[in-house]
């Protein structure tokens, strides 16, 4: 489709508005969405500007029809991507308008245009505290049940990893049951995008230690390791969450032989190398810092071959980035601490080697 004309697009932004009749509301709305679904950013972020936010927030109350409730909370879900966006939309009051449409008894495209919207709106900080504090967790949570269709769980899924960026917040979600299933959507039927952002949302989640016990305890290792294992094509995002999920895990000595027991090493030793993606490797260099921390996890990471490319980290031979070279330095340090003479003089001869193996500059 053509895109409208400034003029047209004011038009159909009074059309929306609380004085137009019903049947202009909803063919307004018609255009509006056909216009998201083609992705015409321009368009949207001029109906915007025209003050179509207020009227989509009104259109969504209880006084609609589902459909147009649904519409309209399409339209916000695209606007709620845009950052630029999210302060006109908090500020329009669709927090507590979006929140009841979360309920069973709503049509599940409702519920996936409500979730997307709030996903959108959670990526502004203050946002979140306010999405946190409006009862959206437990339905969140009901969304991620085996009787949610996938799309809608990974958007919830997606909700609950940017919520769950807050300490308190963490502590809310996994008090509503989230642990388990998210764990679930781990499992290898599950769709990769919704593995993707359930490993992210477990990944936020353990950074409280109690949490990480209770995430350990619902049987959450393995499948994270599994997702490191994941053939040619899996996300990098993928890889990055379930690591970092793994590298928050492995806060004391029982969960890190817990964790190389399940065989996480070895590929987070691959992921250490130079064909991963940058965030990767710093994620993978993390966990085996923090997986170093018990002894006998130091011999392993040596046995799969982790001692040269995490001397290469630390020396900043392979392009590592700041934070990636000091947690690769971080790693030769414990494992140096706690795997005793034999490990420690391996590392030696390592940073000998390859330092005289190193071009001069």
């Amino acid at each position: 489709m053509p895109p409208p004309a400034r003029r047209d697009l004011r038009n159909l932004v009074r059309k929306l508005g609380a004085s137009a009749r019903p049947s202009q509301q909803v063919q307004a709305l018609s255009i509006l969405v056909a216009l998201v679904r083609a992705s015409d950013e321009e368009s949207a972020t001029a109906c915007a500007a025209a003050g179509a936010i207020l009227s989509l927030v009104q259109l969504m109350g209880s006084g609609s029809p589902p459909d147009v409730q649904d519409s309209a909370a399409e339209v916000l879900a695209y606007l709620a991507d845009d950052p630029q966006h999210v302060g006109a939309i908090f500020a329009a009051g669709a927090i507590p308008v979006l929140v009841p449409l979360l309920r069973p008894a709503s049509p599940s495209s409702l519920q996936e245009s409500a979730v997307g919207a709030l996903l959108g709106l959670s990526q502004d900080a203050a946002c979140g505290v306010v999405i946190a504090g409006s009862g959206v967790i437990p339905p969140l949570v009901e969304l991620l049940g085996p009787g949610t269709a996938h799309s809608l769980q990974r958007h919830a899924s997606g909700a609950l990893m940017r919520l769950a960026a807050a300490a308190d917040t963490a502590v809310a979600i996994a008090a509503a049951g989230a642990i388990p299933p998210l764990v679930r959507l781990l499992a290898a039927d599950i769709p990769a995008d919704v593995q993707q952002q359930a490993a992210g949302a477990l990944m936020h989640l353990t950074h409280k230690p109690a949490i990480a016990d209770d995430i350990i305890a619902a049987g959450a290792v393995p499948p994270l390791v599994k997702l490191l294992l994941g053939g040619e094509g899996t996300r990098d995002g993928t890889l990055h969450n379930a690591a970092g999920a793994l590298g928050n895990i492995a806060q004391t000595d029982a969960a890190a032989r817990r964790i190389a027991a399940a065989g996480a090493i070895p590929p987070l030793v691959r992921l250490i190398e130079p064909g991963s993606s940058p965030g990767v490797r710093r994620k993978a260099t993390t966990a085996l810092y923090t997986l170093a921390v018990a002894p006998q996890n130091a011999f392993l990471i040596v046995e799969a071959g982790g001692l040269p490319q995490l001397v290469r980290l630390h020396l900043g031979q392979t392009g590592s980035d700041p934070n990636t070279k000091h947690f690769a330095t971080r790693a030769l340090a414990a494992m140096g601490a706690n795997g005793g003479p034999l490990i420690h003089k391996a590392i030696h001869l390592a940073l000998a080697g390859a330092q005289r193996a190193a071009p001069p500059s």
